[in-house]
């Protein structure tokens, strides 16, 4: 590979890395949102009408990004490097997903301990502020966001011919 090529690699390379970082930091800062919003109507026995739903959102995501939207860009570093890396052992749509929905587990599961990293200088101690109905939701949003990120840029790591066979 010449020196021109390599360079286009690496630009290719970065390009990619930081749109599935974007990508990350978007689902990471709006799915907690979602998720707490939704949740606390049912927690509260209230269906929320869709305009005050919408609008908790909204209210939501400067709070959700500080952390989990943080959390969701380095995730989308680490888990699209990974992914990246393991390219040319995906062949089709479905180990791209199966490997996305491992890694997404994976990360989510860190996810507790990057939090309270984040949370401890606000809250002066390094104690685990994790209330135990929080450890399953991070799986369960962190793996539809991972299989989100692998369906959108399914095209970079499936060769067209097994695209055409799979749908």
């Amino acid at each position: 590979m010449n020196e021109r090529n390599h360079g286009n690699a690496r630009n290719g390379y970065v390009s990619f890395i930081l749109r599935v970082a974007v990508l990350g930091a978007l689902l990471g800062t709006s799915a907690p949102a979602l998720a707490i919003t939704l949740l606390t109507g049912v927690r509260n026995r209230s269906l929320l009408h869709p305009l005050d739903a919408a609008e908790t959102v909204l209210l939501l995501l400067p709070i959700t990004a500080v952390s989990c939207g943080t959390f969701g860009f380095l995730a989308g570093i680490a888990g699209g490097t990974a992914i990246y890396l393991r390219r040319r052992r995906i062949n089709s749509s479905t180990r791209l997903l199966v490997e996305s929905a491992i890694s997404g587990f994976l990360m989510s599961c860190l996810f507790p301990f990057f939090d309270v990293a984040v949370n401890s200088l606000f809250l002066r101690s390094f104690q685990l502020w994790v209330i135990p109905g929080q450890i399953i939701l991070y799986p369960v949003l962190g793996i539809p966001c991972a299989l989100t990120c692998a369906l959108v840029f399914r095209k970079y790591f499936v060769r067209p011919d097994h695209l055409s066979n799979e749908t």
